[in-house]
């Protein structure tokens, strides 16, 4: 487990499905929830967001048998002490079949960027021909994962999978080896 975290976190799933928006989809996504509904899911979750200096919960949402690209979440062209390295990822429904894959670059051609030049929007991908698996964890259990390292999720299920994954800074900026929990009352690693 050098890639994720087992974490041990009592969270109210049906609470937070219901204070989820989900656009529906044929097409897996990964995307930011409106402000609002974080600070409605932090406050379902006790998470005490005065110890960060921002954040975000993106909605993962795969509809059946489909999986998104190989990426790092790490911005490549801003400082590496302000690049996202990991996050909390929490299933919420139907995840027993969604797979999260690390890899590591088997061919540095493979390699592109998506974003504008120079933006913290600016990422990693890496195509699947010039990539090798390394590690992989199902998402039915809540962990930490680390988001900077090559990864792609896919569901292998006949059925919509939902999850979130939360971003707290500055604890999301250090990577998956450091010990410092983030900060959240009653969370522990298993």
């Amino acid at each position: 487990m050098e890639y994720y975290k087992l974490i041990n976190w009592a969270t109210p799933v049906n609470e937070l499905l219901s204070t989820i928006p989900v656009f529906e989809s044929d097409i897996a996504y990964v995307r930011p929830l409106p402000i609002d509904v974080q600070h409605k899911i932090f406050n379902l979750l006790n998470i005490d967001i005065s110890h960060c200096n921002t954040y975000n919960v993106m909605l993962v949402r795969f509809p059946p048998n489909t999986h998104i690209n190989i990426h790092s979440d790490k911005p490549v062209d801003i400082p590496e002490d302000r690049r996202i390295s990991q996050a909390i990822i929490l299933p919420i429904e139907n995840c027993s079949n969604l797979v999260w894959n690390w890899y590591e670059v088997a061919d540095p051609s493979a390699v592109y960027y998506y974003g504008e030049e120079g933006s913290w929007k600016r990422v990693s991908f890496l195509q699947r021909w010039g990539s090798k698996l390394i590690e992989s964890t199902m998402c039915d259990k809540p962990f930490i994962s680390d988001i900077g390292t090559f990864h792609a999720l896919e569901n292998t299920s006949d059925k919509t999978a939902l999850a979130i994954s939360i971003r707290l800074m500055p604890w999301s900026y250090q990577t998956i080896q450091t010990t410092e929990l983030p900060p959240i009352a009653g969370l522990t690693i298993l």
